[in-house]
C-alpha cells in the first residue's frame, strides 16, 4: 500500500500529534530546506563515523554511525532538533530530545530490516533524511505503507508511552539507497532504563 496523504512543514502541532497518536507515524515533506541540508551534512561528515555491520543478525542492519548527547551535538544538528521540538512540544510538553544519532547508508548495504525502536525511546522519535533517497516501510495502525524518503523529509514516529503503552511502537524498515549515499539523523528522548507504564 502506498500512502497517498503526505504533509508539509506547515502542519500544526495539534494535527501532527493527532496523526502520530492514531496512526503511529507522519511524514513531513521538505521539513529541512536545502541550505540546512548542506550545512548539516557537512557537519556530520566532518566527524569520523563508526561502521556497524550486523547483516547476519536476527534483525539485519548495516551502516556507519555517530551519536551525541543533544546539547553536545554540532550546531546545525542542534538547531534542527530545536525546530523539531518547537513543532512537537506545544502538544507534547513532556517530550524533549536528549540524544542524537546520525547513520550513513551506502548502496548495496542491507539498511535496517523490520524492527521496533527501543522501549527506552519515549513518546516520539524524529528522523530527518539527507543526501539520498530510501524506501521506508512502516506498519501504521491503518495498514502497511511505503514512503520514498527524500532529502529534507522528516518522519515522526510514535514512541513508548505516547499513548500509555510500550508496544505502540510501529514496526518499520529502511532500505539502503540504490545509488549514492543516504544520511539520516534521529532525535530521541532516551530513558536511562525501561520505564514503568504510566497510569
Amino acid at each position: 500500500m502506498i500512502a497517498e496523504k503526505q504533509y508539509t512543514p506547515n502542519i500544526t502541532s495539534e494535527e501532527c500529534l493527532k496523526i502520530v497518536r492514531e496512526e503511529g507515524a507522519v511524514l513531513l515533506r521538505d521539513f529541512v530546506n536545502r541550505e540546512e541540508q548542506g550545512e548539516i551534512t557537512q557537519e556530520v561528515l566532518s566527524h569520523e563515523l563508526t561502521p556497524v555491520d550486523r547483516s547476519n543478525h536476527t534483525i539485519p542492519e548495516q551502516f556507519e554511525d555517530i551519536g551525541w548527547t543533544f546539547r553536545k551535538s554540532p550546531p546545525h544538528v542542534f538547531a534542527l532538533g530545536r525546530r523539531i521540538c518547537s513543532l512537537v512540544r506545544p502538544e507534547l510538553s513532556s517530550w524533549f530530545v536528549n540524544h542524537v544519532r546520525a547513520q550513513l547508508y551506502q548502496p548495496g548495504e542491507v539498511g535496517i530490516d523490520w524492527h521496533r525502536d527501543y522501549k527506552r525511546d519515549l513518546r516520539m522519535v524524529a528522523v530527518a533524511s539527507f543526501m539520498g533517497d530510501a524506501q521506508f516501510d512502516i506498519q501504521l495502525d491503518s495498514g502497511e505503507v511505503s514512503w520514498e524518503l527524500l532529502p529534507g523529509d522528516l518522519v515522526l514516529m510514535r514512541g513508548a508511552l505516547l499513548n500509555g503503552r510500550q508496544d505502540d511502537r510501529p514496526k518499520h524498515r529502511v532500505s539502503a539507497p540504490d545509488t549514492g549515499k543516504r544520511l539520516s539523523i534521529a532525535y530521541r528522548q532516551v530513558a536511562s532504563e525501561i520505564p514503568e507504564l504510566e497510569v
